[in-house]
Protein backbone atom coordinates (compact mmCIF):
# COMPACT_ATOMS: atom_id res chain seq x y z
CA UNK A 1 0.00 0.00 0.00
CA UNK A 2 2.52 2.23 1.11
CA UNK A 3 4.17 1.20 -2.19
CA UNK A 4 1.32 2.53 -4.29
CA UNK A 5 0.92 5.96 -2.09
CA UNK A 6 4.72 6.51 -3.29
CA UNK A 7 3.86 5.11 -7.18
CA UNK A 8 0.97 7.44 -7.25
CA UNK A 9 3.07 10.45 -5.27
CA UNK A 10 5.94 9.81 -7.80
CA UNK A 11 3.28 9.43 -10.94
CA UNK A 12 1.49 12.74 -9.52
CA UNK A 13 4.78 14.62 -9.79
CA UNK A 14 5.55 13.19 -13.05
CA UNK A 15 2.37 14.51 -14.14
CA UNK A 16 2.44 18.26 -12.88
CA UNK A 17 5.95 17.99 -14.54
CA UNK A 18 4.82 17.58 -17.54
CA UNK A 19 1.55 20.39 -17.35
CA UNK A 20 4.96 22.59 -15.94
CA UNK A 21 7.14 21.85 -18.92
CA UNK A 22 4.30 22.28 -21.11
CA UNK A 23 2.76 25.54 -19.51
CA UNK A 24 6.14 27.58 -19.44
CA UNK A 25 6.36 27.77 -23.42
CA UNK A 26 2.73 29.31 -23.25
CA UNK A 27 3.88 31.70 -20.37
CA UNK A 28 6.85 33.03 -22.13
CA UNK A 29 4.97 33.23 -25.11
CA UNK A 30 2.20 35.57 -23.95
CA UNK A 31 4.84 37.36 -21.97
CA UNK A 32 7.09 37.69 -24.94
CA UNK A 33 4.00 38.97 -26.61
CA UNK A 34 2.64 41.10 -24.19
CA UNK A 35 5.48 43.26 -24.08
CA UNK A 36 5.70 43.58 -27.89
CA UNK A 37 2.34 44.89 -28.10
CA UNK A 38 3.23 47.60 -25.15
CA UNK A 39 6.12 48.56 -27.19
CA UNK A 40 4.20 48.58 -30.28
CA UNK A 41 1.52 50.62 -28.87
CA UNK A 42 3.53 52.86 -26.42
CA UNK A 43 6.20 53.93 -28.92
CA UNK A 44 3.34 55.45 -31.79
CA UNK A 45 1.64 57.07 -29.01
CA UNK A 46 5.16 58.66 -27.09
CA UNK A 47 5.61 60.27 -30.68
CA UNK A 48 2.30 61.84 -30.62
CA UNK A 49 2.39 63.13 -27.42
CA UNK A 50 5.97 64.92 -27.87
CA UNK A 51 4.52 66.23 -31.29
CA UNK A 52 0.96 67.40 -29.10
CA UNK A 53 3.89 69.03 -26.40
CA UNK A 54 5.88 70.73 -29.41
CA UNK A 55 2.86 72.19 -30.69
CA UNK A 56 1.27 73.21 -27.62
CA UNK A 57 4.88 75.24 -26.60
CA UNK A 58 5.18 76.71 -29.73
CA UNK A 59 1.63 78.13 -29.38
CA UNK A 60 2.39 79.20 -25.70
CA UNK A 61 6.00 80.87 -27.03
CA UNK A 62 3.80 82.35 -29.91
CA UNK A 63 0.97 83.92 -27.14
CA UNK A 64 4.15 85.25 -25.45
CA UNK A 65 5.97 86.64 -27.92
CA UNK A 66 2.32 88.48 -29.34
CA UNK A 67 1.69 89.72 -25.24
CA UNK A 68 5.65 91.20 -25.14
CA UNK A 69 5.11 93.12 -28.45
CA UNK A 70 1.90 94.69 -27.01
CA UNK A 71 3.64 95.45 -23.65
CA UNK A 72 6.51 97.44 -25.33
CA UNK A 73 4.42 99.35 -27.90
CA UNK A 74 2.48 100.30 -24.34
CA UNK A 75 5.57 101.38 -23.18
CA UNK A 76 6.42 103.42 -25.32
CA UNK A 77 3.59 105.25 -25.70
CA UNK A 78 3.71 105.58 -21.89
CA UNK A 79 7.33 106.69 -21.67
CA UNK A 80 5.65 109.48 -24.66
CA UNK A 81 2.75 110.91 -22.72
CA UNK A 82 4.79 111.07 -19.40
CA UNK A 83 7.84 113.08 -21.14
CA UNK A 84 4.58 114.81 -23.02
CA UNK A 85 2.73 115.85 -19.37
CA UNK A 86 6.56 116.77 -17.63
CA UNK A 87 7.37 119.10 -20.05
CA UNK A 88 8.37 122.69 -18.90
CA UNK A 89 6.35 124.97 -20.55
CA UNK A 90 2.90 122.73 -19.99
CA UNK A 91 3.49 122.96 -16.14
CA UNK A 92 4.54 126.56 -16.09
CA UNK A 93 1.01 127.16 -18.47
CA UNK A 94 -0.83 125.15 -15.37
CA UNK A 95 0.29 127.17 -12.75
CA UNK A 96 -0.11 130.47 -14.90
CA UNK A 97 -3.97 129.99 -15.96
CA UNK A 98 -5.63 127.53 -13.35
CA UNK A 99 -3.77 128.00 -10.21
CA UNK A 100 -3.00 131.81 -11.04
CA UNK A 101 0.73 131.66 -10.29
CA UNK A 102 3.64 133.52 -11.73
CA UNK A 103 7.60 133.77 -11.18
CA UNK A 104 8.28 135.99 -8.38
CA UNK A 105 10.24 139.35 -9.07
CA UNK A 106 13.36 139.97 -7.14
CA UNK A 107 12.05 141.57 -4.43
CA UNK A 108 10.04 139.10 -3.61
CA UNK A 109 12.80 136.42 -3.17
CA UNK A 110 13.70 136.16 0.63
CA UNK A 111 16.37 134.09 1.39
CA UNK A 112 16.59 132.65 4.95
CA UNK A 113 20.04 131.45 6.32
CA UNK A 114 19.50 128.33 9.47
CA UNK A 115 20.98 129.15 12.40
CA UNK A 116 23.63 127.07 13.44
CA UNK A 117 22.46 125.14 17.17
CA UNK A 118 24.77 125.20 19.48
CA UNK A 119 25.54 121.36 20.47
CA UNK A 120 25.45 120.51 23.98
CA UNK A 121 26.27 116.96 25.46
CA UNK A 122 23.08 116.21 26.22
CA UNK A 123 21.68 113.61 24.04
CA UNK A 124 18.48 112.56 24.89
CA UNK A 125 17.81 109.35 22.67
CA UNK A 126 21.44 108.23 23.16
CA UNK A 127 21.78 104.81 24.32
CA UNK A 128 23.29 105.49 27.78
CA UNK A 129 20.09 107.99 28.64
CA UNK A 130 17.67 105.08 26.87
CA UNK A 131 19.06 102.41 29.49
CA UNK A 132 19.36 104.53 32.49
CA UNK A 133 15.56 105.29 31.90
CA UNK A 134 14.95 102.02 31.78
CA UNK A 135 16.70 101.58 34.78
CA UNK A 136 14.37 104.07 36.42
CA UNK A 137 11.21 102.84 35.54
CA UNK A 138 9.40 100.07 36.87
CA UNK A 139 9.37 96.66 34.87
CA UNK A 140 5.51 95.76 33.28
CA UNK A 141 4.60 92.43 33.37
Amino acid sequence: MKRKKRQIHKNEKKRLKKIGNSVLPILKYFSTTAVLVIIVVMFPLSLVWKQVYITNTSLRQDSLRDSLTVLQKEVITLSIAAERLSATERIENIARESLGLDYPSSEEIVVVHPRKRKESGFKPNSPFWTVFKKSLTPEKG
